[in-house]
């Protein structure tokens, strides 16, 4: 009796140890997802939330998430390590560039004060001032780059993460579920302290977001794995998803948002480009110029809206192909 059940603890543990151990299938991922789609309604969502109506919802976080498993992805199919940065490099900077220009002349023709223009030129190199700026009662140039902070973050510990994973795999487990965990109980207490300068700048660490990285990365780890569990697990995840106190939320959003780009496959809907990231990263400057330079505040809010939204879309057009799609292109062939 107790060999029998010796032999199926043994059993059930080396099923376990098998589906622990790492997954390093370099095409299990193929182009036939939504993750455009997913982050183009998710940016939207973001426009929506800071002009016309703040919404409840982990639209930063499910950012964190695809950020987690997508690089975790492209990085697992780099063997050079120099070129995951340069790629990283040319998709993100020269739009920062053009934000950073758009955000000068708001400033040159607001007549902003020295604080405000510091805090512009600090965004070239991934320090926001908002915690300053907002002690200080400034307007603050950016209300949405700290979230591109805590990515900068995130390309920079990546590396080492799947480095000790595939030579320390199971340590590395332990330690990353310790730092979910961690981050997951302190960042909950730190936010209800308020919105002081610490709460501000511990907000724009990758450890406040920690736990929504590290699900994106399990997740594409033993994506080939779970892949064909997703509906299920998709479906049980759903009561701690209602719950943003509850532990297993980064997780439960992580296969939410996973589940959501890989399951079920839209069809190429994003056939005018990847407008996301525009969209996110200039629907500031290009609020401030049209509302405080041009007449659309006249318009009925409606119709202001909505001319903003479309002069966005376009931007973010033009963005994508003329400069975002060529550096793209560049990084991959240096």
């Amino acid at each position: 009796m107790d060999q029998q059940l010796s032999k199926k603890i043994s059993g059930i543990y080396e099923k376990l140890a098998d589906f622990l151990r790492p997954d390093y299938q370099k095409k299990i991922l193929t182009h036939r997802n939504n993750f455009d789609f997913l982050r183009l309604v998710l940016a939207l969502g973001v426009v929506f939330s800071h002009f016309i109506k703040p919404l409840s919802l982990p639209l930063v976080e499910s950012f964190f998430v695809i950020s987690g498993f997508l690089i975790t992805d492209s990085l697992l199919r780099e063997n050079d390590l120099r070129h995951f940065f340069v790629k990283r490099f040319c998709r993100i900077y020269p739009s920062i560039l053009v934000m950073f220009f758009m955000l000068l002349i708001v400033a040159i023709l607001s007549k902003q004060n020295f604080i405000y223009i510091t805090s512009i030129f600090h965004l070239l190199i991934f320090q926001d001032l908002a915690p300053i700026a907002q002690i200080r009662d400034h307007i603050y140039a950016h209300g949405a780059f700290w979230s591109l902070v805590i990515e900068l973050q995130f390309y920079l510990l990546i590396p080492l993460i799947v480095f000790y994973w595939k030579s320390f795999p199971k340590i590395t487990f332990a330690i990353l579920i310790l730092f979910y965990i961690l981050s997951f109980f302190i960042t909950q207490k730190i936010l209800r302290i308020g919105d002081g300068i610490q709460v501000l700048t511990f907000r724009q660490s990758i450890f406040s977001n920690f736990s929504f990285f590290i699900g994106g990365f399990f997740l594409r780890i033993y994506f080939s794995k779970i892949k064909k569990y997703l509906p299920l697990l998709a479906l049980i995840m759903l009561w701690p998803l209602l719950d943003s106190n509850s532990l297993f939320f980064p997780l439960a959003l992580s296969v939410m948002v996973v589940s959501f780009a890989c399951i079920f496959y839209f069809g190429k809907i994003c056939f005018f480009g990847d407008l996301s990231y525009g969209i996110y990263l200039y629907h500031f400057p290009i609020f401030y110029i049209l509302t405080n330079h041009t007449k659309v505040n006249n318009l009925p809010p409606q119709y202001g809206l909505s001319l903003i939204l479309l002069a966005l879309v376009i931007f973010a057009f033009l963005s994508f192909h003329l400069i975002e799609k060529r550096c793209i292109k560049f990084g991959k062939s240096v």
